[in-house]
């Protein structure tokens, strides 16, 4: 296609004009600093801003993609999270996103910081372009638009490096749209309609499935209206969606080919409609437009631990006070209010900024999710219903609000008169803060139940109405600015206004962010909890998992290293985070969801094949709180150790209730299904008689204190024998150690202590009854160490397998033959390259513990050095394939599925941009008189 370029006559070019892209440079410039300056200075201080996903995935994934380019290939396959899973394929490790250049340069600390800068700095002078274009003044522009990357759904949202990468690119889509509809030209619809396209390439390069389909919607309702509305030439149109759309799929088909066929491979491939709905913006939480704390926060500053509905980073929409009275201001001069500060020559294009409204309106019914009749047709549409978190849509609100708070910004600036729009605007913000404060006081807590229906059991709201006390002092100070505008002058009500939103922003931020950021050793896994995780995996191989029912309730679980952050450790993990998993793991583990391994693996055939040799988790899944004289009820396979007919005590060692315990008495609980007999499983000798000691460990002690058989108490619970043990005196322990005696023939686990055990305690019963208390059992695994409150568990019994791998850093995945082999030599490099020595005595069919997807290609040397490729299959969840007898070197790696012909296309795509470039270029303006 050639296009025309437009025919302008040569004129004299004012200086104004001349200087629009350096005012655009300068302010760039000054907010890359700024975001520098704040992402960079917590690094020097040891505490970076990675929290969150970006903690535990975003940025070690990215740095997992630099390693593979920094060997020399491409990112194909992660082995350190699940058991293996996609790399490259997986859209949320962006590894063709323009800016993972920094993890080359940069340590992965400092590389998020300059990321997370350069992004800021782009939205920024995206939204400053964005009002300039509409008609707003330059002054007020330049205000709003460099707070609005620190502020809103944006900033709440920079704990998602890949939905940021998204939402930078939203102001630069909307200016598109807007210039595109209104070009006069071919040349120029092209233009927009490119700039459109590498828009949105980049929204999908950036790697959040949300902000690429969300985003397309806001576009597309707006899009219509402001179709509706101009009713440009239809050649106009074609040129600039047609343009638009090649340049938006071809761009990123590189990420695009290969992340749909692991999408169909995903847990997400058949996931049912409850997981779509999952995650909604909730009512109560546009109380965060007035005071962003008011259920809690990431713990930082004086806020407690977030407590509402959902995480704090998806419902928060705080954009400040002063943009909140301004967008209410222009609102209703907006829809025609007399006398408004908001005039009609304020909004140039006010049809459009009313289209904008709408689609804002759109997209906040969407992120209400199940809270309206829409999510019931949502439900239908083609991927929008395989996406969890509906609430993302809010992004929509907060955009559109900053868009508003600018026009009366700029009347406030320029008329002097007290205007009684922005005075009741400022009085009902203060007003919401107080009622939702005193709301939160009376209730004590309750209000989200309340209000949403759901539970909330904080007592102590002090700390929200000191945080509540700093959006009061604010409105205050915009209400004195309001009153006394007539007063005083613009340069002074500029200034005012100018300190009242940074003291507002750095607030907000520095409670959010800054005082609960962890220290740099943290993301890079070395603090010496790590250090030990290591020591330990050192001596057994194999993988280890982080069992964490409750997702990561414990904070000591960061600073060990969440399950992504073991690469830079170089260890194997089963457990892990990221947007997608290979659906075969997750049918056979129900990990995914939960971003934790079932409980039941660890008692299990494929517990085996995983090769679980050790497990991190904590003391809360052990014993649970119960009131003072009831025994635990529920039937739990073994606290203590079973052995079969013989005398044999073995430890089941830990501090189980997250604390040490001061006891005098232990309460043993059996349970008997008939009642008349008084019996376990109609079998006396696994009753009392089975148990020949029960001793505990005294804290800082190796010798064990023997309790005493005191005889039966009573119980309230039905069919449940309990007996009392005493000991010598009161004494602390974190260590209870049990002999059972289990008749001959019986060696099933569930037959040992079967109601658990209660520890007696002053005003309530300690029951060791909890999640793991089933399945971590000294039948199968000891306590190795201890990691602050965190356990360290090691199987018992360790193959030769991992026993030939242990020296092995990293810690190749497991191999195993049909028939015995020996393991001479194995070696996983960072790139995902999985290469061993083994010898068999006859040919056998080779299974590698990594998970199993098309892709997966081995090539067998024999000691000749000829080598051939082998036909790899699934067995299982398990990759396996068959090797000849001998000696043999085996090398496995993962092609990533369509990535070649995803990069053609992807490079068609830049000659396309370049072609429309050069055929559209501007004429040469006269040079400056």
């Amino acid at each position: 296609m050639r296009f025309t370029r437009p025919v302008q006559p040569y004129k004299l070019v004012s200086n104004e004009e001349l200087g629009s892209w350096r005012d655009y440079g300068r302010f760039f410039s000054f907010i890359f600093m700024i975001a520098l300056l704040a992402n960079l200075l917590p690094v020097a201080y040891g505490h970076p801003l990675i929290v969150s996903d970006n903690l535990t995935q975003n940025n070690p994934l990215r740095y997992l993609v630099a390693q593979s380019y920094l060997h020399g290939h491409l990112p194909s396959w992660n082995p350190f999270s699940w058991t293996g899973t996609p790399l490259a394929a997986g859209f949320n490790s962006g590894a063709f996103y323009p800016l993972i250049f920094l993890y080359l340069i940069f340590p992965p600390d400092i590389a998020l910081g300059v990321f997370q800068a350069i992004l800021e700095a782009v939205f920024a002078l995206g939204m400053y372009q964005l009002f300039r274009n509409l008609g707003f003044e330059r002054r007020p522009s330049r205000i709003i638009a460099a707070i609005s990357p620190f502020v809103g759904y944006y900033a709440a949202q920079s704990v998602h490096l890949d939905m940021v990468g998204g939402l930078a690119m939203l102001p630069y889509l909307t200016l598109a749209l807007i210039k595109g509809l209104r070009a006069t030209s071919v040349a120029v619809s092209a233009r927009y309609g490119l700039l459109f396209g590498i828009a949105y390439a980049l929204v999908v390069l950036g790697g959040a499935p949300e902000a690429m389909i969300y985003e397309a919607i806001f576009m597309a309702v707006f899009g219509i209206l402001e179709l509706v509305y101009l009713r440009p030439k239809a050649k106009l149109i074609s040129v600039f969606f047609g343009v638009g759309a090649i340049a938006a799929l071809l761009l990123p088909e590189v990420q695009i080919l290969p992340g749909l066929l692991f999408i169909n491979a995903s847990q997400r491939g058949a996931l049912p409609f409850d997981y779509a709905t999952a995650g909604p913006f909730y009512p109560t939480s546009f109380l965060s437009l007035v005071t962003p704390f008011l259920f809690g926060g990431p713990g930082g500053f004086t806020e407690p631990n977030y407590f509402g509905p959902y995480g704090f980073e998806e419902v928060t929409i705080y954009i400040g006070i002063v943009p909140l009275i301004l967008a209410m201001t222009t609102l209703a001069g907006l829809f025609g209010a007399n006398k408004s500060l908001v005039r009609a020559t304020d909004l140039p294009h006010r049809r459009t900024i009313i289209h904008l409204v709408i689609a804002g309106v759109a997209s906040t019914i969407l992120a209400l999710g199940s809270f309206t009749p829409f999510e019931q047709l949502m439900l239908y549409v083609p991927i929008y219903n395989k996406q969890r978190l509906p609430s993302r849509n809010i992004f929509g609100f907060d955009f559109v609000a900053l868009i508003l708070a600018v026009p009366a910004l700029g009347s406030l600036l320029r008329y002097s008169h007290r205007d009684k729009f922005a005075w009741r605007s400022a009085w009902i913000t203060f007003s919401a803060v107080v009622i939702a404060t005193l709301a939160l006081l009376v209730f004590n807590g309750n209000l989200v139940r309340i209000l949403d229906g759901l539970a909330s059991d904080y007592k102590n709201p002090t700390e929200i109405a000191i945080s509540s006390l700093v959006q009061m002092t604010l409105v205050v100070s915009v209400l004195l600015v309001i009153w006394y505008r007539p007063r005083i002058t613009i340069s002074s009500t500029q200034i005012a206004l100018t300190l009242i939103l940074v003291i507002d922003v750095i607030s907000f931020n520095f409670q959010a962010y800054y005082a609960s950021a962890p220290t740099t050793s943290v993301t890079e896994a070395k603090t010496s909890q790590a250090l030990a995780l290591k020591d330990v995996m050192k001596n057994n191989g194999g993988r280890f998992g982080i069992f964490d029912p409750d997702l990561f309730y414990y904070g000591e679980l960061l600073l060990v290293g969440t399950p992504n952050l073991n690469l830079f450790n170089e260890i194997s993990s089963i457990g892990g985070y990221s947007s997608l998993s290979l659906g075969n793991y997750n049918a056979a583990t129900k990990s995914h969801i939960q971003a934790s391994d079932r409980p039941s693996l660890l008692y299990s055939p494929l517990g085996k094949q995983l090769e679980l040799t050790t497990i991190l988790t904590g003391p809360v899944y052990f014993g649970t709180r119960t009131p003072l004289g009831d025994t635990a009820t529920a039937i739990q396979p073994p606290i203590s150790m079973s052995t079969n007919g013989t005398s044999k005590t073995v430890a089941h060692v830990g501090d189980f209730t997250g604390s040490p315990i001061t006891a005098s008495s232990i309460v043993l609980s059996f349970y008997s299904p008939h009642a008349a007999t008084k019996t376990f499983r109609s079998d006396p000798n696994l009753g009392i008689a089975s148990i020949k000691e029960l001793s505990v460990v005294p804290i800082n002690s190796d010798h064990r204190v023997r309790a005493t058989l005191q005889g039966p108490v009573k119980t309230q619970v039905p069919n449940v024998l309990a007996y009392k043990f005493s000991l010598p005196r009161a004494i602390t322990f974190g260590q209870i150690l049990a002999t059972q005696v289990m008749p001959a023939g019986i060696k099933d686990p569930t037959y040992a202590i079967a109601a658990g055990i209660t520890i007696p305690q002053q005003n309530y019963n300690i029951s060791l009854d909890g999640t793991l208390s089933n399945y971590l059992t000294p039948m199968l695994y000891h306590i190795t160490t201890k990691i602050g409150t965190l356990t360290v568990y090691t199987k018992n019994e360790i193959s030769s397998e991992i026993k030939a791998l242990a020296a092995q850093t990293p810690s190749p995945p497991i191999v195993r033959g049909a028939t015995p082999i020996d393991i001479t030599g194995a070696k996983l490099t960072l790139d995902g390259m999985i290469s061993y020595r083994v010898s068999s005595v006859r040919a056998t069919t080779l299974t590698v513990s990594e998970t199993y997807t098309s892709g997966w290609r081995a090539t067998i040397t024999n000691a000749s050095g000829i080598s051939h490729s082998a036909s790899v299959r699934a067995c299982g969840i398990f990759v396996c394939f068959d090797i000849p007898s001998g000696s043999s070197q085996i090398t496995l790696n993962y092609v990533t599925l369509r990535e070649r012909d995803g990069a053609i296309l992807s490079l068609v795509g830049l000659l396309f941009v370049a072609t429309i470039l050069i055929r559209t270029r501007k004429t040469r303006r006269l040079p400056r008189q």
